[in-house]
């Protein structure tokens, strides 16, 4: 890979219409495995000129191309070609390890992947998350310490994430939001408005819905304001989920929608399926059964071929139950529970499967049968246990 910088400029407004020159007719060449350094003080322009290079900021003279293609003028070239790590990389919540090596190969057009990205995995032990959560909080410790901020913020982030998905959702909701403090100190706004977009994912699973919907009109305009598509779209995905709690069914649907077209701008198409089972959950609250049905059975019958589809078979699974519910077919509603409740407990997601055995609950409940002590019992303590407020409910046969 080649390099070419020629007269690079990027110039910022200052107070009292003052023009602040970050980078100043800056030219060189780096040839294909030339190491180069960029050395000077705070405020050389070390970082503004990496991201002139890497197509995040735009320069205002000059150009820089990468193997002769401009990252200006043609940006999908140049970057195909470019890897860039910035000082505090930040990470989507949404993925796991292994869907962040997908996406990021699917950018770079990179063969053999799943060889590659399974050998990957096992060298650095990262096919699961054991042990993870003490390591997190080994390194917070150091870096508060150290009073290194930058780190601290990332990894209360990261401990956040890992609480989440254990289930722990009050430890979670106190580390990102004291993550969020860190970043706001620092002056990191993408870091804090992806806090809040975290917290406002747990307060939606809480029952919250009116709370979570707040926190993310927070954030939006940021995101709007960003070159952060991937981002927008969450917090877009999770802006629908609220929307369909509270019943608003039609804004939900363009919620989702915006951020299918944004996931799909940035090659995230393995985050769609998700979306495409919450537009059918609300076709379901809206009563256009048949849509619903034909939108979710399309997914399920690609679940064998798309990790992004298996991954929601629980929420698929129940959504056309309820969809059957709303049809009368309370055996056909029954199979669709019964699937997703395995799905779920498949997957050990604890939460998909509570919400499965509530919608078991109502419908033998619908059927004059006492649901199961057991199952009862199961779906309170999980709901207690992680202090859910209210659950959409089940839809009623006709």
């Amino acid at each position: 890979m080649a390099l070419s910088v020629d007269h690079l400029t990027r110039t910022y407004a200052g107070a009292g219409g003052t023009v602040l020159t970050a980078v100043d007719d800056l030219s060189f060449v780096a040839g294909s495995g030339e190491i180069i350094g960029l050395i000077g003080p705070n405020g050389a322009g070390k970082t503004t000129t990496l991201r002139c290079l890497a197509g995040i900021l735009r320069p205002n003279g000059g150009n820089a191309a990468i193997d002769g293609h401009d990252i200006a003028a043609d940006s999908i070239a140049a970057k195909r070609r470019l890897a860039f790590m910035p000082d505090e990389p930040h990470l989507f919540e949404y993925l796991t390890v292994e869907e962040h090596l997908r996406l990021i190969a699917r950018l770079y057009t990179v063969d053999d992947f799943d060889r590659r990205a399974r050998l990957l995995l096992d060298e650095l032990e990262l096919t699961g998350k054991e042990g993870a959560l003490p390591l997190m909080k080994r390194s917070l410790e150091f870096y508060q310490r150290s009073g290194n901020r930058n780190r601290q913020a990332d990894v209360l982030a990261n401990i956040g994430a890992i609480s989440y998905w254990e289930g722990n959702w009050d430890d979670a909701l106190s580390y990102f939001e004291q993550g969020r403090a860190e970043a706001v100190k620092i002056g990191d706004t993408v870091a804090a408005a992806l806090a809040r977009d975290n917290s406002a994912d747990i307060l939606i699973d809480r029952g919250e819905w009116a709370e979570a919907e707040a926190l993310l009109k927070e954030t939006l305009p940021l995101w709007k304001a960003s070159q952060w598509r991937y981002y927008l779209a969450g917090c877009q995905w999770y802006l629908g989920r609220a929307s369909l709690c509270l019943g608003r069914y039609d804004e939900a649907i363009a919620h989702l929608q915006e951020a299918k077209a944004n996931f799909t701008h940035v090659g995230a198409e393995e985050q769609i399926p998700t979306l495409e089972a919450r537009i059918a959950e609300c076709l379901v609250g809206k009563g256009d059964v048949d849509a619903a049905l034909e939108l979710v059975r399309g997914l399920i019958s690609r679940a064998s071929e798309s990790n992004g589809v298996a991954r929601v078979v629980p929420l698929l699974e129940r959504v056309q139950a309820h969809a059957l519910l709303k049809q009368g077919d309370l055996w056909g509603a029954r199979d669709s529970l019964e699937a997703s409740l395995a799905a779920a407990r498949e997957r050990k997601e604890l939460f998909e499967a509570t919400l499965t055995m509530l919608s078991l609950i109502a419908l033998d409940r619908l059927e004059g049968v006492e649901p199961p002590l057991e199952m009862v019992n199961e779906t309170r303590n999980l709901l207690a246990s992680r202090k859910v407020r209210a659950v959409p409910p089940v839809p009623s046969p006709p």
